[in-house]
């Protein structure tokens, strides 16, 4: 009996070593994961700002991870660099505020009149200048998603220290209606440009539809709660 219960207390103990060994290699993962990799990107992003060695094309971890924050580089002048945000990191409407009721994530756009129409004129930049959007972006946030470290490279480059990218620069830096697609939770989604038109005395913002085409679906009202997709310039020399 004294030898069986030897044996027993050895398999029990085998048992634990390697409850052990699991417990301790999945949080080894999780912290990896979770906490060491964003922070290794993150500094391989500060060290590539400083270096001036980011190119277009080149995808970053740039703020709080839980805000998103992985941005696609879309220019490159010298010293500074545009950023837009992979995904959309909110919905809202361009007024800066929240209508559960609008239908515009639910793929079911608003009767809204056609952009081509030839009573369309563009708006100029105070559409922008004094959106509840703009507060928001400028204001919670770059507050929020960014530490003080970060916000020492945000460039304020006359629209905000993060703004929202226009109808034109949407054409010139995306060359095509998938390049334009972002995610918002499960599937793509709309989201809001900063410029817009004015179309029998009504101001409308543009933005780009879920399929990646600019106001696929005529123009949205300034209450639709679409994807919000922020951009930013960063300068290596701020």
């Amino acid at each position: 009996m004294s030898a069986e219960r030897k044996v027993t207390s050895r398999e029990r103990k085998k048992v634990i070593i390697v409850i052990i060994s699991v417990v301790a290699i999945i949080a080894v993962g999780f912290l990896s994961t979770e906490f060491i990799i964003p922070a290794v990107r993150r500094e391989l992003a500060y060290k590539a700002i400083s270096d001036k060695s980011l190119r277009v094309g080149d995808v970053i971890l740039f703020g709080e991870e839980e805000w998103n924050n992985t941005w696609i580089v879309l220019d490159v002048q010298g010293s500074r660099v545009l950023l837009i945000n992979e995904r959309c990191v909110e919905v809202m409407g361009f007024d800066g505020l929240y209508h559960p009721t609008d239908p515009h994530m639910g793929r079911i756009f608003m009767t809204f009149p056609s952009c081509d129409s030839p009573d369309s004129v563009p708006v100029g930049p105070e559409l922008w200048d004094r959106s509840g959007i703009r507060r928001w972006l400028c204001g919670e946030y770059l507050q929020y998603a960014f530490s003080e470290r970060d916000r020492q490279y945000i460039s304020d480059c006359g629209c905000g220290e993060v703004f929202l990218i226009s109808r034109e620069e949407t054409e010139t830096y995306f060359g095509s209606a998938s390049d334009r697609t972002a995610e918002y939770l499960r599937g793509d989604a709309p989201w809001w440009l900063r410029s817009g038109v004015n179309i029998e005395g009504y101001r409308y913002a543009d933005y780009v539809g879920s399929s990646g085409v600019i106001n696929d679906h005529g123009v949205c009202d300034q209450g639709s709660d679409i994807g919000v997709r922020p951009a930013m310039w960063l300068d290596a020399e701020m």
